[in-house]
């Protein structure tokens, strides 16, 4: 979506060498699948010697798509390389509430959390084998707020948790949830 607004925009973007050039954009905390997001970060880079910042967020912001609004741009010299250290996640149950399993599944993941108890999820190695991995120094905090579960989660040099992974230790799949995860708040460190 970012890559055709910007291009319609006529945004003077910089473009990668080689056979197939591509612009130089990226999401540093790309979204899984089928989450929603009320705020995210593009990086791109710019082909101009003194760009117009008012004008640039004018331009990208008349085209990109209803329901995307463009927050802020800001321009820095030199390449950027921002990373994420905590995302906060909605988890809209509805009528899961309704569900004992779910709700003590919620329960017994803020126990486990609050004890400093070990919250494994079973993930696949490079290799293609299945290992177990302690998740919870990569959950800061797990929030029943009745219809909604706020998990807000910490990425390190380590790793972190996915949404996948978090849907798994509360027994839900996606299907079942009210609609979309979203991600509410990342914090960077740029």
């Amino acid at each position: 979506m970012i890559e055709r607004a910007l291009i319609r925009a006529d945004i003077p973007v910089k473009f990668s060498q080689g056979f197939n050039p591509r612009p130089r954009l990226s999401l540093p905390l790309p979204r899984s699948v089928g989450t929603a997001c009320e705020r995210d970060l593009a990086c791109v880079g710019l082909d101009a010697a003194e760009p117009d910042e008012r004008l640039i967020a004018e331009d990208l912001a008349r085209e990109l798509p209803a329901g995307a609004d463009l927050l802020e741009i800001e321009i820095r010299e030199g390449r950027i390389s921002p990373h994420a250290s905590a995302a906060t996640y909605v988890i809209p149950a509805g009528k899961l509430m309704e569900d004992r399993e779910f709700v003590d599944a919620v329960a017994l993941l803020e126990a486990k959390l609050r004890k400093g108890e070990p919250v494994v999820v079973i993930r696949r190695s490079k290799k293609g084998r299945t290992v177990q991995k302690d998740v919870s120094q990569f959950i800061a905090r797990i929030e029943n707020r009745g219809g909604e579960i706020c998990i807000e989660t910490l990425i390190t040099d380590a790793g972190s948790v996915r949404v996948d992974e978090l849907l798994t230790l509360l027994g839900v799949d996606m299907t079942r949830l009210a609609g979309p995860i979203t991600r509410t708040n990342v914090v960077w460190d740029i």
